[in-house]
């Protein structure tokens, strides 16, 4: 059996019969020993009825136009922006960079292995460790 919670969330669309036929018989039975919810739900058709009759009004030629300006500027505006250097250099950093976190990782530790690689080749040809040693 429902809930009156249940009901209230089921309203609009029992009255507007978008419920299937087990959830509508449910709210029936419900309808048919709750007081409360009967009187609701009448105040809900009573209120989705006057909505009903309310005149959608037309906007006159003139605000259309106005509106549609305000959009077209707004539009060149957004185009025409100037991005900052430093938001351009991130977007074209951030385009190269792998979207996928494994990719990323794998990436990362490439450039970590080269450059241990290379830091370690150049100390070796340079004798830096007779340096180090002298010290």
């Amino acid at each position: 059996m429902m809930g009156c919670e249940d009901i209230n969330t089921l309203m609009i669309e029992y009255i507007d019969g978008a419920l299937n036929d087990e959830d509508a018989r449910r709210v029936d039975e419900h309808l048919s020993s709750c007081e409360d919810c009967r009187a609701e739900m009448a105040n809900m058709k009573s209120l989705l009825m006057k909505l009903d009759d309310f005149e959608m009004e037309e906007p006159s030629e003139n605000l259309k136009r106005n509106f549609q300006s305000m959009v077209d500027s707004y539009s060149l505006g957004m185009n025409n922006r100037k991005i900052p250097w430093h938001e351009a250099v991130g977007n074209w950093i951030e385009s190269w960079w792998p979207k996928r976190p494994l990719i990323q990782f794998v990436t990362t530790v490439a450039v970590l292995i080269i450059g241990l690689v290379t830091g370690l080749n150049i100390s070796y040809k340079t004798g830096s460790k007779n340096d180090i040693a002298q010290l």
